[in-house]
Parts: structure tokens; C-alpha cells; sequence
């Protein structure tokens, strides 16, 4: 199995409604291809991860970085694994609105550095999203069981 984390920037504004319906189609297109993992949203700025069968997550990534809505795409992690950290979830999403995101350790940080990611390891993004899986921003994700809420 492969887990990937890739950070990028939205090119176009895409409306709630648009987004919820994007991550529908997202989760019920992982859930074929047996792909999990978690996406947060910081205004025009996204954090994946993907994890599962190594072709099935390449594969999504080749596509999601040819996607003309995205651009500065980078790969901040690319490991194999043997035991998925996200094992239930086609995708988890979080979405930064509010002030508690500024709390979540590493989130502030990671989101002000606007693009140059250099300076931010992948090993750290990592931890940011086991944040939202285990620890008290686990009720700030959304795992499509309801509409997408802003937060």
C-alpha cells in the first residue's frame, strides 16, 4: 500500500454546493478503487492525503494533479505502508473557517507558507492530519454520513 500527501492551491472558486457535490462523487469514486484518507481546505489552499493500493493512489494523484483547478502541486510525502491511518475514511474533509483551525497544531503554520513548502516536511503534514483523526478536531471533520457544513 502507498500513503501520499500533496499540498496544492485552487485556480477557480468553487461554490458550496459545487465542493459538496465534488466530494460525493469524490468518496463514492475512492470507495471503488478502495482508496481512504482526509482533505483539508484552508480558503484556496488544500492538504490530502490518500492512502491504499499503490496503482489505485498513483493513479488518483496523476489525475488530481492534471486537474486545471489546481495548481502548485507538491508531494510533501510518499511512503509505503503496511497499516492505513485512516482506514474508514473515503475522505474525511475539513474545512479551516473558524478560529479553532488555528489551534490544531502545525495548521497555522503549514497554510501561511503559501505555496513554498519547502520549509514544511511531509512528516509534519502527516501529524497535522492524524490531529483530525484521533484527537478533539476528530468532530471538525465531515465524513459525507451529512451535507458538508462550513465550520
Amino acid at each position: 500500500m502507498l500513503q501520499l500527501i500533496y499540498k496544492s492551491v485552487a485556480t477557480v472558486t468553487i461554490s458550496n454546493s459545487e465542493f459538496a457535490r465534488l466530494m460525493m462523487k469524490t468518496r463514492v469514486n475512492n470507495e471503488l478503487v478502495d482508496i481512504t484518507g482526509l482533505l483539508v481546505r484552508h480558503g484556496e489552499n488544500f492538504l490530502q492525503l490518500l492512502e491504499g493500493p499503490e496503482a489505485a493512489v498513483e493513479s488518483t494523484f496523476r489525475r488530481i494533479a492534471a486537474d486545471p483547478r489546481h495548481k502548485t502541486v507538491q508531494v510533501l510525502l510518499r511512503q509505503k505502508i503496511t497499516q492505513r491511518s485512516f482506514t474508514d475514511w473515503s475522505m474525511g474533509y475539513v474545512c479551516s473557517y473558524g478560529t479553532w483551525f488555528e489551534y490544531a497544531p502545525g495548521a497555522v503554520e503549514l497554510f501561511e507558507l503559501k505555496g513554498n513548502i519547502t520549509r514544511f516536511s511531509g512528516e509534519t503534514a502527516f501529524h497535522l492530519l492524524r490531529e483530525f483523526r484521533f484527537n478533539p478536531w476528530r468532530r471538525k471533520v465531515d465524513l459525507g454520513y451529512a451535507p458538508l457544513t462550513m465550520y
